[in-house]
């Protein structure tokens, strides 16, 4: 008994010469190939642009230098409450008033 090949299952084929399967590539006809439209393309806005790549882990001011935008406006696409250069706190109104001399003359 002699074997003449092992199949790709690893089982011998024992008598006769095995033919091992060829790959056959898909390739579309013509027609199909003229009927098919273009690939989808998506273009995302900006928001959707920084939000993106804040989950990829890019810090504010490196999304705004990629994007060509300023920090305030990236702060605002990603929901971030934006510090106010103007202060919140006033000072508090003074309640000591001097006391008139009574002219007292020694």
């Amino acid at each position: 008994m002699s074997v003449s090949a092992i199949t790709s299952f690893g089982t011998p084929v024992i008598g006769s010469t095995y033919q091992f399967p060829t790959k056959k590539l898909y390739q579309p006809t013509k027609s199909a190939q003229s009927t098919s439209s273009k690939p989808y393309q998506v273009t995302l806005t900006s928001e959707a642009k920084a939000k993106s790549l804040e989950l990829q882990g890019y810090t504010v001011d490196m999304i705004s230098a990629k994007l060509g935008l300023s920090t305030s406006v990236v702060d605002q696409y990603l929901g971030i409450a934006g510090t106010t250069s103007k202060s919140t706190y006033t000072p508090p109104k003074s309640t000591y008033t001097p006391s008139k001399s009574t002219g007292a003359s020694a």
